[in-house]
């Protein structure tokens, strides 16, 4: 694990313990109802591109991502976490969060533009469903 992954895996952990007694003390629902278990961080985008096989990447990320942001998460720990491994996000449809990560990588002599797309499905606070895909031009 590198003082990265280890140091947002601290930030999870704490505003965790914070936002919990804090919601308490103001008689809210406690943040943890839906908060991101994170068993392992996330690869960033650039780590898949770089370390898995080509033909293995678009099922290492799906499965990676399905495991970091189950149905039932928060949609901020979502942007969150997404936002951490790269990739930028912003509403295009009042139910959808689209995420999307980009950079030139030379393949072959050539210079090609791959992007990540991350659409968080959503009903407003909470995760009801992801896709992800991945495009050379």
């Amino acid at each position: 694990m590198s003082i990265r992954q280890f140091l947002f895996a601290c930030s999870v952990a704490v505003g965790t313990l914070v936002a919990s007694p804090l919601a308490v003390i103001f008689g809210i629902a406690p943040a943890a109802a839906h908060t991101i278990v994170v068993t392992a961080p996330a690869p960033s985008f650039r780590h898949i591109e770089f370390i898995v096989p080509e033909d293995q990447r678009l099922p290492a990320a799906r499965e990676a991502y399905a495991r970091a942001i189950p149905v039932g998460s928060r949609v901020a720990d979502a942007r969150a976490l997404l936002r951490h491994t790269g990739a930028s996000c912003h509403r295009d449809k009042a139910a959808v969060m689209a995420c999307t990560w980009s950079a030139f990588e030379p393949a072959d002599d050539v210079v090609q533009d791959v992007v990540w797309t991350v659409a968080v499905a959503h009903d407003g606070d909470v995760v009801t469903g992801l896709a992800i895909d991945r495009n050379v031009y």
